[in-house]
């Protein structure tokens, strides 16, 4: 699967509510880890069909979410977002929540949302509700 270079299980745990998103990047970033679902920034450049440099300029842009555990480590990319529906909707999510923290990203996309019915943003971008995620993005950075 290659992508164009444009960029076009939901976690309950606590940690990743909205209080989530002000808490220091490191810590947020180092309970993702673990996450099964999480790929090196190689295996990303591969799926993506993209160089480490323009995956790198994505991540610090907010088009893609990549987190390292602490600084200096190497990057790591949760799969998932590589679903066009997803990987299109990133940027205007990221610009919305005024956030381009991969960390922050990630948070916020897998915080079940009283204002998505419950559901995770993650979830409606993979079904396609990008524009109920984005207009809940920008009330949370309000």
């Amino acid at each position: 699967m290659t992508l164009s270079t444009q960029p076009s299980a939901a976690m309950d745990a606590p940690e990743f509510g909205p209080a989530a998103l002000d808490a220091p990047p490191r810590c947020r970033a180092a309970r993702a880890m673990p996450r099964a679902d999480m790929m090196s920034i190689r295996d990303a450049c591969a799926l993506a069909g993209l160089s480490d440099q323009t995956m790198r300029e994505w991540a610090a842009r907010g088009c893609c979410i990549a987190i390292a555990e602490q600084p200096g480590d190497h990057l790591r990319l949760p799969r998932w977002q590589f679903q066009p529906r997803v990987l299109k909707a990133l940027p205007r999510v990221a610009a919305a929540l005024g956030r381009h923290d991969g960390a922050a990203l990630l948070a916020y996309l897998e915080t079940p949302a009283a204002a998505l019915d419950g559901a995770t943003p993650r979830r409606l971008l993979e079904q396609g509700h990008a524009d109920r995620v984005i207009a809940d993005a920008a009330r949370q950075a309000a």
